[in-house]
Formats: structure tokens, C-alpha cells, sequence
């Protein structure tokens, strides 16, 4: 898949104007995940689209392992930020795109703090791991659309989520 270098600069501009909010105190916008949450959504739909086109057979074994270790983890609730969002790393490191990947690794750092900062927590476990293997069997079937559709399903069902403890 051919990037338009100009769609990565765009999201850094989005990145740009979110860090001036959270610089000039507009906090309750960010610690509610709110444009943080918007950027990591475009980031990561990107980055799954991109990653199931590139069809690297590396993703297919790297995500298996996760996903059955985290089907496994005994604290996966408690654990679950570093859950979703390894998952998702794991899909940046196949993208096929070093800036894009960058991007998607800067966004978390903020989409974690945003989570951690206001308490908010994605879904039970157990429906985000289901979430997680819809993706993967997209990705592993090498239908892009699909694997961009669940991806976005997925932010959108944690963006509607009580909030879990």
C-alpha cells in the first residue's frame, strides 16, 4: 500500500494541536480521552488497514501468541491498557510503514495516560478479547476493509464502555 506522505503529516498536525491543548491547560478535554481518543482511533484504523494489506506472514504467529497469553493472564482486567494496546502495537510493528508506526506508538503514550488519568477502562476482558480475535481473523484472512471495520467497532463499543474496575 503507497502512503500519500501527506496524510502522516496531517496526523502530526492533529498530534501538534493536541499537545497545545493539554500545554495551555485545557485538561478536561484530554484527561476525558477525548481528542487523544480521536487521534488514536484514525492512527490505529490506519495502521490495521495498512498492516493486513502489507500481508507480512510474521503478524499471523506474533498475534497468536499474544492473544492466547492474554486469553490466559489471570490479572487481564486489571491488566487491560497494556493488553489493547500491545495488540495494537504488534499490529504497527507489521504496518509497513516506520512513520505511521511512530505515530501509532506516540498516540498511546497518551491514549495510556488519558485512560489512567480519568479512570477510564475498556470493556471486560472477556469482550475485548473477542473484539481482539474478530481483528486478528480479519487480518489473517488478509481482508483489510474487514480488519479496519472491526477496528473501528472496537473503539467504538470501549467509547460507549462503563467503566470497569
Amino acid at each position: 500500500m503507497q502512503f500519500n506522505r501527506t496524510v502522516p503529516l496531517n496526523f502530526l498536525f492533529v498530534f501538534i494541536v493536541e499537545f497545545w491543548f493539554i500545554k495551555k491547560g485545557f485538561k478536561k478535554t484530554i484527561s476525558k480521552g477525548l481528542p487523544m481518543y480521536r487521534f488514536a482511533r484514525v492512527i490505529d484504523n490506519l495502521v490495521v488497514e495498512a498492516a493486513t494489506r502489507a500481508g507480512n506472514p510474521k503478524i499471523v504467529p506474533a498475534l497468536i501468541e499474544h492473544l492466547e497469553a492474554a486469553d490466559a493472564e489471570p490479572s487481564k482486567t486489571r491488566l487491560a491498557h497494556a493488553i489493547d494496546l500491545t495488540f495494537e502495537q504488534i499490529i504497527g510493528d507489521f504496518c509497513g510503514n516506520v512513520y505511521l508506526a511512530a505515530l501509532q506508538r506516540e498516540a498511546h503514550g497518551y491514549f495510556r495516560a488519558a485512560w489512567e488519568g480519568a479512570g477510564l477502562m475498556p470493556r471486560p476482558a472477556d469482550e475485548r478479547s473477542q473484539q481482539h480475535w474478530h481483528i486478528f481473523d480479519a487480518i489473517r484472512f488478509g481482508d483489510a476493509v474487514e480488519a479496519r471495520h472491526r477496528m473501528e467497532e472496537h473503539f467504538r463499543l470501549q467509547a460507549l464502555a462503563p467503566t470497569v474496575n
